[in-house]
């Protein structure tokens, strides 16, 4: 079977996907300014979840320590099922100030965010991972409200759940 084919015939019912990425991946610097990265916000445009990513970038940056960050749980404005994690915690080695971005969807939006999602990740100057599964243990452990708080690096930081965004 031929690669173009295989494309046209295999389906892969990923509804969970997720990034690591840097946080500067989701903004840019114009004129001494920051800006939101064009990819994500049209991902979010997409998924009906408001979110101003330049204020997340410097909550990140300027209130959270290293060794400590809580998750953001987001969930879309037109469909409680779709929901948007991130996982703000600052790994004492991290250089590169990471930060793991989780989305659940129906599988009728997958192909489009699956798209969306991959041309973000390949905007990015940072690629970490890009998964697309149809289940995540990752991601379904960051959006069990019920395991919140939780121990979370080295030090058992209390990592909390926070439903907006700062």
């Amino acid at each position: 079977m031929k690669i173009k084919e295989m494309e046209t015939t295999m389906s892969i019912n990923a509804c969970n996907f997720f990034l690591m990425v840097s946080i500067w991946d989701l903004v840019s610097e114009v004129d001494d300014r920051l800006i939101p990265s064009r990819e994500f916000s049209s991902f979010l445009a997409h998924v009906s979840i408001d979110l101003d990513l330049v204020r997340l970038c410097n909550f990140y940056i300027d209130q959270i320590k290293v060794g400590e960050g809580d998750v953001l749980l987001l969930r879309s404005s037109r469909d409680s099922s779709r929901v948007l994690v991130f996982d703000l915690f600052r790994e004492k080695t991290d250089q590169l100030d990471l930060v793991s971005i989780g989305f659940i969807c129906s599988p009728a939006l997958r192909i489009g965010v699956s798209e969306m999602l991959f041309r973000f990740f390949n905007s990015c100057s940072t690629q970490i991972s890009f998964s697309a599964n149809a289940a995540n243990g990752t991601l379904r452990d960051l959006v069990n409200e019920s395991s919140y708080p939780r121990a979370h690096g080295t030090h058992g930081y209390a990592q909390q759940l926070m439903y907006t965004a700062p």
